[in-house]
């Protein structure tokens, strides 16, 4: 009878086009639309930095900061904070610009990487506001096909080891979103993270980590002190506890890295 029971099922559900294993994946954080106010971030900016530290934060980094939406919320959360927002299309930049005028933010029109030189991006003609520029085309020809036509062009980059050399001595929190090359970022961060001068960091996780062939364990061997959450849309935090081979889900997701040094529970 059980049998039975699971047969029919499933058969209602293919006929109703439910995937299930979308479904599962979505109750854990994963695979969700992208939405500030309604994926978790917004959350995390307003309620959960300074509640981890446990203080205001002092500096801020936006990797990726696209036309500025992201930036606009740290800023009216932070008003007195060093806001550093980095973008590398230029037309992202001008409206990064124009968004944040007059906000406590730094805006560089540059990409971060693993090493200092140029990164050649890449951008789909139907994809017009910049969100998926990257630099794993394969991606957008498999997996995101509708962009259209797509163009390359070529970016100025650098490191945050560099960048940071002289002036910067701790970021309190570090948001990267730069479709796939997340992992490149955290590299040319290699000696802020050894001297524990990174406090919370943000990141994504999604099907452009396949092109990018960057995994979730890579992202544990870098960032070996640090504990590991998802970001859930309902304003909240799920711990991934230690690695496991379950925590490779190619679908959107937003990542929080906390400093073991801090003490949140």
């Amino acid at each position: 009878m059980a049998y039975l029971i699971e047969r029919i099922l499933i058969k209602v559900l293919k006929l109703l086009k439910v995937d299930l294993l979308t479904h599962a994946h979505v109750q854990i954080g994963a695979g969700h639309s992208p939405d500030l106010t309604g994926d978790g971030e917004e959350y995390v900016i307003k309620y959960l930095i300074e509640r981890i530290l446990a203080r205001r934060p002092d500096v801020l980094f936006d990797v990726g900061a696209n036309s500025g939406d992201y930036a606009k919320i740290l800023s009216e959360t932070f008003p007195s904070s060093q806001i550093y927002c980095f973008e590398p299309m230029p037309d992202n930049f001008k409206k990064l610009t124009k968004q944040t005028a007059g906000l406590n933010t730094i805006n560089i029109l540059s990409a971060l990487g693993s090493h200092e030189g140029t990164l050649k991006l890449h951008l789909g003609e139907h994809n017009s506001n910049g969100t998926m520029a990257t630099a794993h085309k394969g991606t957008l020809e498999t997996i995101f096909p509708f962009v259209g036509k797509i163009d390359e062009f070529e970016s100025p980059m650098t490191t945050l080891d560099k960048f940071c050399s002289n002036t910067i001595s701790q970021i309190d929190f570090l948001k990267i979103d730069v479709e796939g090359s997340e992992l490149d970022v955290l590299k040319g961060a290699a000696n802020l993270i050894k001297s524990d001068r990174i406090k919370i960091i943000q990141f994504e996780f999604n099907e452009f980590n396949i092109f990018s062939k960057t995994f979730m364990y890579d992202f544990y061997e870098l960032l070996k002190q640090y504990r590991f959450y998802r970001i859930l849309p309902q304003n909240k935090l799920l711990p991934l506890g230690e690695y496991n081979s379950s925590l490779e889900i190619f679908r959107y997701q937003n990542i929080l890295a906390l400093h073991k040094s801090l003490n949140y529970e």
